[in-house]
């Protein structure tokens, strides 16, 4: 195709239109050609947007058109023919349909091949070893220490004490003592929960074969080389008591119709608001997803199992509760966390109609960071 090449549109657009080729630009990938319709208009289209017009001959008996013998298809598209005279070319019985066509606004995409997501058009970029994050300023991650805590040397037990959400502390310690008082147990103290935490992650740390008991072993095994775990002398809390506190363990008073995840709800909520008090991030976020084990049934099988169950293979532990996270990219602190509750229930959440599960996870996680010119990463 080339100058004075009579073309016809083959797009969804332009599909029924005739025009002649009156420029062609070579500067992009794509070759790009100014056309002018038969309506009088001119745009710029996409070499895929239209094809060659096949000619046809004129048939006997049509109604001439002034001066039709000497003026070529070129001056009749122009307006002009070979004697001067202006030739009106709208006063066919077509040309309504075609200014209606031609009115449209010429910055509606075209059907000329792009990729198209979620009704967002995709353009070629220059490079892809721009960083998007390049023009932000590095910083590192830093902890935002209150007064009672800053005193003195950094512990273990403090950085446990920065990072757990105290917000929730009173209704944890009140929903949990009203469950052992309905069994006549005893009443447990802020200590007592902090030491019943601490247990629990001396058996993540140091993991014994065999089941619960065997922690609160005094003696070592017949066969075994390792010591006894001997938890109860270790840490000041014997066996029962620790299963009596795990069976009354809440972290809410009652469960709002519609969520099964409300028996949890306050800790989540409240452990996102403490990490955005305490926890001032890098230039560099991260987004992936996390497991949190289950080993009991699920409850669309039980009243009391777990509402909605994620299955990945891939995972070391592949049943349980899946969370999406965001995180510091240089220290790993988890800054926010989201539970999956399932796919209809995730269609319900925000920007999820607009830009697809995986998207609005991202949108959602970096809400409270909007505008800090950080830049994210999606694992």
């Amino acid at each position: 195709m080339q100058v004075g090449s009579r073309v016809v549109g083959k797009t969804r657009r332009t599909r029924g239109r005739i025009g002649i080729i009156l420029g062609v630009n070579t500067e992009g990938r794509q070759r790009k050609f100014e056309v002018k319709w038969s309506c009088g208009t001119r745009e710029t289209v996409a070499a895929r947007s239209i094809s060659l017009a096949a000619i046809q001959e004129p048939q006997q008996g049509c109604e001439s058109v002034p001066n039709a013998s000497t003026s070529t298809f070129t001056e009749l598209l122009l307006g002009v023919s070979e004697g001067g005279a202006s030739v009106d070319l709208n006063s066919s019985s077509s040309s309504d349909e075609d200014e209606l066509n031609c009115e449209e606004s010429n910055e509606q995409e075209e059907d000329d091949g792009a990729i198209y997501a979620n009704g967002r058009k995709w353009t070629p970029c220059e490079s892809v070893l721009l960083d998007p994050g390049a023009h932000v300023q590095p910083h590192r991650a830093c902890l935002l220490w209150p007064q009672p805590l800053a005193l003195g040397d950094k512990t273990l037990a403090k950085y446990f004490y920065l990072m757990y959400p105290m917000s929730t502390l009173r209704n944890t310690m009140s929903s949990t003592n009203y469950n052992l008082q309905k069994k006549q147990y005893r009443r447990i103290n802020v200590g007592d929960w902090f030491k019943w935490i601490g247990i629990r992650l001396a058996m993540a740390f140091e993991p014994r074969r065999g089941p619960l008991p065997t922690y609160w072993d005094h003696a070592s095994q017949d066969g075994s080389v390792s010591t006894a775990a001997n938890f109860g002398q270790r840490f000041g809390m014997t066996r029962h008591c620790f299963e009596q506190l795990l069976s009354c363990m809440s972290f809410g008073k009652s469960i709002v119709e519609g969520d099964p995840w409300m028996p949890i709800r306050p800790f989540l909520d409240g452990f996102n608001e403490r990490r955005l008090q305490v926890v001032s991030p890098g230039s560099v976020l991260c987004v992936d997803e996390s497991m949190s084990a289950w080993k009991g049934r699920e409850g669309k099988y039980c009243y009391d199992g777990i509402p909605h169950k994620t299955k990945i293979v891939r995972k070391p532990e592949g049943l349980g509760a899946e969370l999406k996270g965001i995180a510091d990219g240089d220290t790993g602190i988890i800054l926010s966390l989201e539970l999956i509750k399932g796919s209809t229930r995730q269609r319900q959440k925000p920007y999820a109609a607009e830009y697809g599960e995986g998207t609005a996870v991202v949108l959602r996680l970096a809400e409270r960071f909007r505008g800090t010119g950080l830049y994210r990463s999606c694992g």
